[in-house]
């Protein structure tokens, strides 16, 4: 399963207790980049793992906060009511939270 992970799959480094994209798979490890950017390191697929909701959660938000301020990464207004952080609308967007 682990040698399955696309690019782009947020995982945790256990080892590091870090958070990482997964960029590719060279040499028997998995390289991993930070979510918003930075620079690779290589993880031993051992000690890392699929990360969990709320892990990805907080990760997106993170990552949005990045992105041109007060502009979600499709380049709508953010709203995290109304938006997930897929830009799919969530299902109380009119108003019934």
């Amino acid at each position: 399963m682990k040698s399955e992970w696309t690019r782009g799959t947020l995982v945790v480094d256990t080892e590091r207790d870090k958070p990482g994209r997964v960029m590719g798979h060279v040499g028997g490890y998995v390289q991993l980049r930070a979510p918003g950017g930075g620079r690779e390191w290589d993880a031993d697929p051992a000690r890392v793992r699929l990360a969990d909701e709320d892990e990805r959660l907080r990760t997106n938000i993170a990552e949005l906060s990045l992105t041109t301020p007060g502009r979600c990464v499709c380049g709508e207004p953010i709203d995290l009511w109304a938006c997930a952080p897929d830009c799919s609308p969530r299902p109380w967007k009119n108003g019934t939270r």
